[in-house]
């Protein structure tokens, strides 16, 4: 299981992320989204790499190596070797502050670093989600940050206490995640971005993932966020937000990239 934040700068910003931001256009309406992401007259999906988060939040100790478990055998999933790569970044151990935003400025620009080595080389897909089904706190966590990043108020009590909490440090889409959404959708947010760079498709799925697409939109325009897709999520009724990131329709990661290989062959 990979561990976070080593041979990083030491105080990395915001300002360092963005300095990043890669200037590309959006992908033309009816493109093939594969190719056009990749870069190539035809799309291929020889290395899809599958990456899963854990992460802590504002729910205290979480014990991750059990919310990892059932991944640690990926031929019980009906995984067969070499179909793709699974990579599981065990983050529970990052510190977080017990009151206020839940990272500050260094803290969160250092997993976003950490995400841009996700996509690593030679890989043509990247898919993204998290492991607990919410047991983590990361699904409050991405509701939060999805109604910041939209300037929303949210009828959930936990939720309006997570943002009631952070509220003077909401004033651009990566300080919002930092206060709300803690190391995994960080890390989230720089594997997009990475993956924006070298020309990589990404599929996302959960609320976590969804919402680092969609700090990455508020960031750098619908442009940047176009080779994402994401599986289907639900919202809360009061949440109304723009269709920022292109839905794909599948089940779940895995079933997503074998359709994918599906339609491709």
């Amino acid at each position: 299981m990979s561990q976070p934040h080593t041979s990083l700068p030491a105080a990395p910003t915001f300002a360092d992320i963005t300095r990043l931001l890669p200037e590309m256009p959006g992908l033309p309406p009816g493109a093939d989204w594969l190719a056009q992401s990749q870069h190539r007259p035809a799309a291929q999906l020889l290395r899809p790499k599958l990456a899963l988060f854990c992460a802590a939040h504002r729910t205290g100790p979480i014990e991750s190596a059990g919310l990892f478990a059932p991944w640690q055998a990926p031929e019980a999933l009906g995984i067969t070797d070499g179909e793709l790569e699974l990579q599981l970044y065990d983050l529970a151990a990052a510190p977080i502050n017990p009151t206020g935003p839940l990272l500050d400025e260094t803290m969160a620009a250092n997993a976003m670093i950490y995400g841009m080595t996700l996509p690593g080389q030679g890989f043509d897909l990247l898919a993204l989600g998290t492991v607990g089904d919410g047991a983590t706190g990361a699904d409050t966590a991405a509701l939060a940050l999805i109604h910041s990043l939209f300037r929303q108020e949210s009828q959930q009590a936990d939720i309006r206490a997570l943002m009631d909490a952070s509220r003077p440090a909401l004033t651009d889409p990566l300080a919002s995640a930092a206060a709300l959404g803690g190391h995994d959708i960080c890390a989230m947010i720089g594997a997009i971005l990475a993956a924006r760079m070298a020309h990589l498709p990404v599929l996302v799925q959960g609320l976590p993932a969804y919402s680092a697409a969609l700090a990455v939109a508020k960031l750098g325009g619908r442009d940047l966020a176009s080779p994402v897709r994401a599986l289907p999520v639900e919202l809360p009724t009061d949440l109304k937000i723009p269709e920022l990131i292109e839905s794909y329709d599948a089940p779940d990661l895995i079933g997503a990239i074998r359709q994918l290989q599906d339609e491709i062959d």
